[in-house]
């Protein structure tokens, strides 16, 4: 009977955890709103053009802001040892549409979201502490990447992370090239959008199969074949385990 007792409630524990971890309220402001964009067809989920995303913002009418993120990696040498970080380029806007704000600093201007004007960049409260000593005075310091100067202007929280959850050390604005603009082959960045407080996920989803299949006329190179999907930010974190889940439990 001990034995019984022990395994069940030690079962039953475990997967608690997992249900917890895996139903509990993500982390932002009003996360029903919340949806990830991705091209999809041809068989596959994929990333986005960064012209086919910026064709997404200027079309689009369901969504109150539409932002995109691309992971990058940067080497940060100067003071103390060198060290590759995993860092975010994301475009302006993307803290806000999340909810999210520096704890010291501010977010980025949209100016710095053009080329020649991004070398500004934001650290994690991690890389603040750690590399920095938590030196209030961090804001207008150069830190230099990959050989370039960018002047700090913010630090964001600690518990802070991008929808995929990876652990990133800092952020620089994306700031598209105008090869870029009109780049509508290669698919290398993730898009997130949040709706609108009276826009529905079916009129998103509509809207923007409209806008796809309009962009696959215009780029039949490039887009024929792809579609558009919006889907809920919850399923995306979790995938298809929900069901999976409940049944365990």
């Amino acid at each position: 009977a001990v034995l019984t007792l022990a395994l069940g409630i030690g079962a039953t524990t475990a997967i608690f955890s997992v249900v917890y971890a895996v139903f509990e309220p993500m982390p932002y402001p009003k996360p029903d709103q919340l949806v990830m964009v991705w091209s999809s067809g041809r068989g596959s989920r994929n990333s986005v053009p960064s012209g086919d995303f910026l064709e997404w913002q200027r079309q689009n009418t369901t969504f109150a802001s539409v932002a995109a993120y691309r992971t990058v990696s940067y080497n940060l040498t100067g003071d103390g040892n060198p060290q590759r970080l995993l860092a975010g380029r994301v475009s302006i806007g993307l803290f806000k549409l999340l909810g999210a704000q520096p704890v010291l600093g501010r977010d980025f201007l949209a100016k710095e979201d053009q080329p020649g004007r991004e070398k500004v960049v934001i650290v994690s409260e991690g890389l603040w502490a750690r590399r920095f000593g938590s030196d209030a005075n961090i804001l207008g310091k150069a830190l230099k990447l990959d050989g370039e100067d960018f002047a700090v202007i913010g630090v964001m929280p600690a518990a802070f992370r991008l929808p995929d959850q990876r652990e990133r050390e800092l952020w620089t604005p994306i700031a598209f090239k105008d090869n870029e603009r009109a780049l509508y082959q290669a698919r290398y960045i993730d898009a997130i959008g949040r709706l609108k407080p009276e826009a529905s996920l079916a009129q998103a989803q509509s809207e923007m199969t409209t806008i796809a299949a309009r962009l696959a006329q215009e780029h039949p190179d490039a887009n024929a074949g792809w579609t558009i999907t919006v889907k809920p930010l919850l399923g995306f974190v979790v995938g298809d385990v929900k069901t999976v889940v409940w049944v365990l439990f």
